[in-house]
């Protein structure tokens, strides 16, 4: 049998001038939202909008899902306090997000990175490159932005530090060029280029 709203037409229409959003009118009613939004709508009664009432949904704790942007959304205007985005970020970061991987992922480049959130040279999502931490482990000290950590074998899954050379972007360039212009003939990589033994 079909919810009807027969003689509660004008209490009805009064709450909803007050502001009372479907939900919560049918909720005292004692059914679903559906069912009162149809039998209003036959009724001949005005029925508002999702957006309409959202900002008295919002107020009660249950805003619906509208999915807008801008000036739309019913959370334009709103701030966080940035406490509580801190708090909110470290529930689902790291260890504790449901598509943690262990903290290593591959690069679009083909290197590996590694999950290190207190690096001073971390992406936004607190990732590093491997071979750079490597390296830096073993001498002791924080790479510089300027400096470049070479594959000795191509290899750039190969992290291990018998691979790895330190060297500047310019010697590092023009190695690749040297080996790009040789064809197969790798060409040397040495201090005179700018390399550093680790």
């Amino acid at each position: 049998m079909a919810f009807t709203i027969q003689g509660m037409e004008d209490a009805i229409s009064m709450r909803i001038k007050n502001g009372e959003s479907v939900r919560m009118i049918a909720r005292s009613l004692g059914t679903d939202h559906t069912s009162l939004s149809k039998a209003m709508k036959s009724a001949g009664l005005y029925v508002p909008t999702k957006e309409e009432s959202a900002k008295y949904t919002w107020k009660n704790h249950r805003h619906p899902n509208l999915g807008k942007t801008g000036k739309d959304s019913y959370m334009y205007g709103r701030k966080q306090r940035p406490e509580d985005v801190q708090k909110r970020v470290a529930k689902i970061s790291g260890p504790n997000n449901y598509r943690w991987s262990g903290g290593r992922k591959k690069h679009s480049g083909g290197y590996v990175l590694v999950y290190a959130p207190d690096h001073p040279y971390g992406d936004k999502g607190g990732f590093v490159l491997e071979h750079r931490l490597v390296v830096e482990q073993h001498i002791g000290r924080t790479l510089d932005p300027s400096e470049i950590v070479h594959h000795k074998n191509g290899n750039k899954e190969d992290n291990r530090i018998e691979n790895l050379a330190i060297t500047n972007r310019s010697a590092h360039a023009a190695y690749h060029m040297n080996e790009i212009k040789g064809g197969k003939k790798r060409a040397q990589l040495n201090r005179s280029h700018g390399e550093i033994d680790i």
